[in-house]
């Protein structure tokens, strides 16, 4: 995809931002944007080069040279040879001075017959480009996982917040009838101050909440390279699978043979075996065929004033025998050696690390599986209870504090029920990843489940606001009144004495009738 394809990429997310961008779409924009995975095709195409780097050691190689040089010669005669240049006897007596030309050509072509270095490292750039080969599908399933990943952290930031919002107003709205409750004398003013501190705290969680939708949504912002725009989510029904054998070990050894650590690693190990090779076989004698033509012309002056041209041509052997070089052969091939035993380990520790992840993610994606059922029951447990305490409340036998404490728990049940439906999703991908088996086909089937906008999943924009912190610490309380045992503190007419059962009588609760 050129440029102009991520620009109709972006254009169709602005396009969806009333209803919410598709995964699909934020991962080929990720596709095209992301630096990391950038730099790893970069990395992919720069080991493609180093195969031609390579095989070229065992082409011919023919070179040209071209020279040309110019003299210009002064002679000044003495003894016997300034006579006979006197007398006109001397036959170089024109030779006083004189300045000619001379140039010369030759072409020169080389093969190896034998270079026991050349060989395996053509070998070893050819694995080395396998290994960048698997090294770049590993930058590929890393991406589909920090994608996955920002994106699930977003929607899960999204469900935690709007639970927390609609449970501070459900406080609210019990903080409001038990407010009203005292006033009227028919409760006593702890009701209210604790449905306060329980709002307070809700508050609390809001904030917290608010800060990880921020901070997801960055770390979104920074893969795809712009703002995120509303992203689409799961509804009320999910889809769960189990993993496919149930078994753990069936798991591990698939990530043995397909986690692409682990064959990134393997071939490792083949190019330090290669790499050995090669600098064990620099110790030994090369030879090469050698063959060529030189072409002079000299323009040097004669007896008779003539001048000459040649040709030459060569053929012939030439062996080349490494006998000192200052122990640098040796150490090279030592150097070679140890790093065949770093990449055994490496292998050994790639191996380990599979089989970790295969069943940590097994593990996690079976005890997810159990989690989203227990919460959907414990959600229709608790908004049970919190039905039966408002009647309890109605009539006596429960306490404001009972209704408060059923209400965190439902509101709890939910949050934690849609966090467990995310990571169920995210625990998914992360099992195909552990056995090398990532690919578009699961991320299009994960996709298929999100596709609510965020208005029918209750994202709205009370629960989108941004955070607004105090700008300096003068705009923060300068103390908090903690009353004493015996005081209260009313809202609005500060400390007071605590109220007795006279101040402010509370019916006593009627006692039902036992059949």
């Amino acid at each position: 995809m050129t440029w102009t394809g991520v620009g109709v990429v972006a254009s169709q997310l602005l396009v969806q931002h009333a209803m919410g961008a598709d995964f699909l779409d934020i991962y080929r924009l990720a596709q095209e944007r992301d630096p990391v995975y950038a730099a790893a095709r970069d990395t992919l195409n720069a080991q493609q080069t180093l195969i031609a780097q390579a095989r070229a050691a065992l082409l011919p190689n023919l070179n040209a040279q071209a020279g040309y040089t110019y003299q210009n010669i002064h002679n000044d005669f003495k003894g016997e040879a300034k006579q006979a240049n006197q007398n006109k006897t001397n036959p170089m007596r024109n030779w006083k001075q004189s300045d000619y030309g001379s140039a010369n050509y030759a072409v020169q072509v080389q093969q190896a017959l034998f270079d026991a270095e050349a060989l395996p490292m053509y070998r070893e750039a050819k694995r080395a480009y396998k290994q960048a080969q698997i090294q770049y599908d590993y930058a590929r399933q890393d991406l589909m996982i920090r994608v996955t990943q920002a994106y699930l952290n977003i929607l899960i930031a999204e469900e935690q917040l709007q639970a927390t919002v609609a449970e501070r107003h459900a406080i609210e709205e019990q903080q409001a009838q038990a407010q009203k409750e005292f006033e009227v004398g028919t409760a006593a003013i702890t009701d209210a101050q604790d449905a306060q501190a329980r709002r307070d705290l809700a508050v609390a969680q809001e904030l917290q909440y608010r800060n990880e939708l921020a901070v997801s949504k960055r770390e979104l912002s920074r893969i795809i390279g712009q703002g995120v725009p509303p992203l689409l989510g799961l509804g009320d029904s999910l889809r769960l699978a189990s993993p496919d054998p149930a078994d753990m070990q069936a798991w591990v050894d698939r990530a043995l043979q397909g986690n692409l650590m682990v064959l990134a690693q393997r071939e490792g190990m083949q190019v330090a075996q290669l790499e050995l090779r090669a600098r064990q076989g620099a110790r030994l004698p090369t030879l090469n065929l050698v063959a060529g033509r030189q072409w002079f012309e000299d323009r040097a002056p004669t007896i008779d004033a003539s001048w000459y041209d040649r040709t030459m041509d060569t053929a012939g052997l030439q062996l080349q025998i490494p006998i000192f070089q200052g122990g640098y052969l040796i150490a090279r091939a030592r150097e070679a050696a140890a790093r065949l035993n770093e990449s055994k380990e490496n292998l050994l520790d790639a191996s380990r690390g599979a089989e970790l992840a295969a069943s940590q993610a097994y593990l996690n994606l079976v005890t997810t599986i159990a989690q989203v059922q227990a919460f959907e029951q414990a959600l229709q447990s608790s908004q049970v209870s919190l039905e039966s305490n408002q009647v309890g409340r109605e009539v006596g036998t429960r306490t404001q504090v009972d209704v408060l404490d059923a209400l965190r728990q439902v509101y709890a049940a939910r949050r934690d029920l849609y966090r467990s439906r995310y990571t169920y999703l995210q625990n998914q991908i992360m099992l195909k990843s552990a056995v090398g088996e990532l690919g578009d086909a699961d991320l299009t089937a994960m996709a298929a489940q999100l596709r609510v906008p965020p208005e029918q999943r209750g994202v709205t924009e009370e629960s989108e606001k941004k955070i607004e912190y105090p700008r300096n610490v003068n705009q923060m309380p300068a103390t908090i009144v903690v009353p004493r045992p015996n005081e209260t503190i009313h809202p609005s007419h500060g400390k007071q004495s605590a109220p007795s059962m006279g101040d402010n009588p509370v019916p006593p609760a009627e006692t039902p009738e036992m059949p």
